[in-house]
Protein backbone atom coordinates (compact mmCIF):
# COMPACT_ATOMS: atom_id res chain seq x y z
CA UNK A 1 0.00 0.00 0.00
CA UNK A 2 1.39 2.99 -1.19
CA UNK A 3 1.78 6.24 2.02
CA UNK A 4 0.60 9.33 1.09
CA UNK A 5 3.36 12.02 0.91
CA UNK A 6 3.63 15.31 2.52
CA UNK A 7 5.69 18.03 1.83
CA UNK A 8 5.81 20.41 4.59
CA UNK A 9 7.68 23.50 4.07
CA UNK A 10 9.83 25.76 7.25
CA UNK A 11 10.77 22.63 8.81
CA UNK A 12 13.76 23.56 10.51
CA UNK A 13 13.78 23.08 14.13
CA UNK A 14 12.58 20.43 16.42
CA UNK A 15 10.53 22.40 17.93
CA UNK A 16 8.15 24.74 16.27
CA UNK A 17 4.48 24.17 14.17
CA UNK A 18 6.53 22.69 11.33
CA UNK A 19 7.92 20.10 13.24
CA UNK A 20 4.62 19.53 14.99
CA UNK A 21 2.85 19.37 12.65
CA UNK A 22 5.62 16.79 10.81
CA UNK A 23 5.18 14.73 13.94
CA UNK A 24 1.61 14.34 13.67
CA UNK A 25 1.82 13.00 10.07
CA UNK A 26 4.22 10.52 10.74
CA UNK A 27 2.60 9.46 13.29
CA UNK A 28 -0.52 9.10 11.33
CA UNK A 29 1.33 7.02 8.16
CA UNK A 30 2.64 9.55 6.14
CA UNK A 31 6.06 9.78 4.79
CA UNK A 32 7.20 13.24 4.51
CA UNK A 33 9.58 15.90 2.63
CA UNK A 34 10.33 18.84 4.98
CA UNK A 35 12.52 21.89 4.05
CA UNK A 36 14.34 24.09 6.05
CA UNK A 37 16.53 26.96 4.98
CA UNK A 38 19.50 27.11 7.96
CA UNK A 39 21.03 30.77 7.61
CA UNK A 40 17.23 32.33 7.76
CA UNK A 41 16.86 30.57 11.43
CA UNK A 42 20.73 31.34 12.47
CA UNK A 43 19.29 35.23 12.27
CA UNK A 44 16.20 34.70 14.32
CA UNK A 45 16.34 35.02 18.49
CA UNK A 46 15.96 31.19 18.96
CA UNK A 47 19.09 30.53 16.56
CA UNK A 48 19.96 26.57 15.60
CA UNK A 49 21.21 23.83 17.34
CA UNK A 50 24.09 21.31 16.00
CA UNK A 51 22.46 18.89 14.37
CA UNK A 52 18.87 19.56 14.72
CA UNK A 53 17.11 18.84 11.39
CA UNK A 54 19.30 15.19 11.35
CA UNK A 55 17.92 14.32 15.31
CA UNK A 56 14.36 15.40 13.58
CA UNK A 57 14.69 13.08 10.58
CA UNK A 58 15.65 10.55 12.51
CA UNK A 59 12.50 10.55 14.89
CA UNK A 60 10.71 10.57 11.94
CA UNK A 61 12.35 7.83 10.47
CA UNK A 62 11.54 5.54 13.85
CA UNK A 63 8.10 6.97 14.20
CA UNK A 64 7.99 5.00 10.40
CA UNK A 65 7.86 8.02 7.95
CA UNK A 66 10.20 8.15 4.86
CA UNK A 67 12.01 11.56 5.84
CA UNK A 68 13.49 13.92 2.89
CA UNK A 69 15.30 16.70 3.79
CA UNK A 70 15.24 20.33 1.32
CA UNK A 71 17.17 22.85 1.92
CA UNK A 72 15.34 25.62 -0.16
CA UNK A 73 16.10 29.44 0.13
CA UNK A 74 12.36 30.73 -0.69
CA UNK A 75 13.35 33.97 -1.61
CA UNK A 76 14.95 32.49 -4.81
CA UNK A 77 11.92 32.39 -7.75
CA UNK A 78 13.26 28.29 -8.46
CA UNK A 79 13.00 27.47 -5.02
CA UNK A 80 9.25 26.30 -5.30
CA UNK A 81 10.04 24.25 -8.69
CA UNK A 82 13.29 22.78 -7.12
CA UNK A 83 11.49 21.68 -3.86
CA UNK A 84 8.37 19.34 -6.49
CA UNK A 85 11.28 18.54 -8.43
CA UNK A 86 13.68 16.94 -5.22
CA UNK A 87 10.86 15.56 -3.53
CA UNK A 88 9.53 13.64 -6.46
CA UNK A 89 12.56 12.25 -7.24
CA UNK A 90 13.09 11.58 -3.80
CA UNK A 91 9.92 10.33 -2.32
CA UNK A 92 7.09 10.43 -5.26
CA UNK A 93 4.84 13.02 -5.95
CA UNK A 94 3.34 15.08 -3.23
CA UNK A 95 0.11 15.20 -4.25
CA UNK A 96 -1.21 14.08 -1.08
CA UNK A 97 -0.91 16.96 1.13
CA UNK A 98 1.04 20.67 1.22
CA UNK A 99 1.68 22.43 4.62
CA UNK A 100 3.25 25.80 4.06
CA UNK A 101 4.60 26.42 7.80
CA UNK A 102 7.31 28.63 6.57
CA UNK A 103 7.57 32.66 7.02
CA UNK A 104 10.02 35.73 6.88
CA UNK A 105 9.30 37.22 10.28
CA UNK A 106 10.94 40.52 11.72
CA UNK A 107 10.40 42.14 14.55
CA UNK A 108 9.32 45.95 12.61
CA UNK A 109 6.49 47.72 11.89
CA UNK A 110 4.66 49.32 8.84
CA UNK A 111 6.54 52.44 9.59
CA UNK A 112 9.95 51.09 9.73
CA UNK A 113 9.97 47.99 8.16
CA UNK A 114 12.36 48.73 4.76
CA UNK A 115 12.06 48.57 1.19
CA UNK A 116 14.55 44.99 1.72
CA UNK A 117 12.41 43.46 4.28
CA UNK A 118 8.87 43.84 1.91
CA UNK A 119 10.55 42.36 -0.90
CA UNK A 120 12.06 39.49 1.31
CA UNK A 121 8.15 39.33 2.91
CA UNK A 122 6.63 38.92 -0.27
CA UNK A 123 9.17 36.57 -1.97
CA UNK A 124 9.09 34.24 0.44
CA UNK A 125 5.59 34.65 2.16
CA UNK A 126 4.05 34.38 -1.18
CA UNK A 127 2.74 31.13 -3.20
CA UNK A 128 2.00 31.52 -6.37
CA UNK A 129 -1.07 30.01 -7.45
CA UNK A 130 -0.06 27.25 -9.81
CA UNK A 131 0.78 25.64 -5.92
CA UNK A 132 -2.09 26.50 -4.51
Amino acid sequence: MLRPIALISGVGRTAGIGAGIAKKLAADGWDLALTYWTPYDEGMPWGTQPNEIPILKDELVSIGARVLLVPADLEQPRSAGDIFEATTKGLGRPTSGLVLAHCESVNSGILNTTLESFDRHFAVNWVPPRLM
